[in-house]
């Protein structure tokens, strides 16, 4: 949202606060709320229905939307996002045998670093092609090519002054089309948490 903020890059730094502050707190309590409930299943769906909440509201973001609601969206998200972490790894040494859980716990961590470097992939084309397609609707006569030739974030300034609103509105709404995958992958994620087996971790403990 930089450009369509109007923000600096140190500013845009300071506008990811409230997602990367509430992340980190969430997540280094998530371990010992988890403990003191014995299980590791209420943590996680509640982390996960608070990511899906919090995507969704993302995605209804606009030029125009107040700071109180942007930063309230980043908070529910983080979260979510905090809470949902630490479950999986405590589930799954809590649920495998114990010649297992080396394994489980580097292909879960493989598999949490994969997925991001293919969704980002995914995402910086949707982006870029939806971006281009929002521009030749909202700007007459704009040549992708000057999409390639300047960057996103140089864009405002391809484009003659006068469609620099049209501009916002489609760098916006290309946003919003991203958005929409996180929105889709956080809900794929709640409704997963409900097939997790339940075990307690504090009866695991005494075996």
């Amino acid at each position: 949202m930089l450009p369509v903020r109007g923000a600096s890059t140190f500013g845009s730094g300071l506008m990811y606060l409230p997602l990367a502050v509430t992340l980190a707190i969430s997540a280094l309590a998530g371990g010992p709320l988890t403990s003191y409930i014995g299980y590791y299943n209420p943590v996680l769906i509640f982390g996960s229905v608070l990511m899906a909440v919090g995507s969704g509201l993302i995605t209804t973001l606009r030029p125009d939307t107040s700071a109180g609601e942007w930063i309230s969206y980043q908070i529910i998200y983080g979260i979510g996002i905090g809470l949902a972490f630490q479950p999986p790894f405590i589930a799954v040494q809590t649920v495998l045998h114990d010649s297992m859980v080396p394994t489980a716990l580097v292909l879960l961590s493989f598999t949490q670093q994969f997925g991001g470097i293919v969704i980002l992939s995914i995402a910086q084309n949707v982006f870029r092609n939806r971006l281009a397609n929002n521009l030749a609707i909202q700007v007459p006569g704009f040549d992708p090519n000057k999409l390639l030739g300047s960057g996103a974030l140089g864009l405002i300034n391809a484009v003659p002054a006068k469609f620099r609103d049209q501009v916002l509105v489609a760098y916006n709404g290309a946003l919003v089309d991203v958005f929409y995958i996180a929105l889709g992958l956080t809900c794929l994620v709640a409704v997963s948490t409900l097939g997790i087996e339940w075990k307690s971790i504090k009866k695991g403990k005494k075996k």
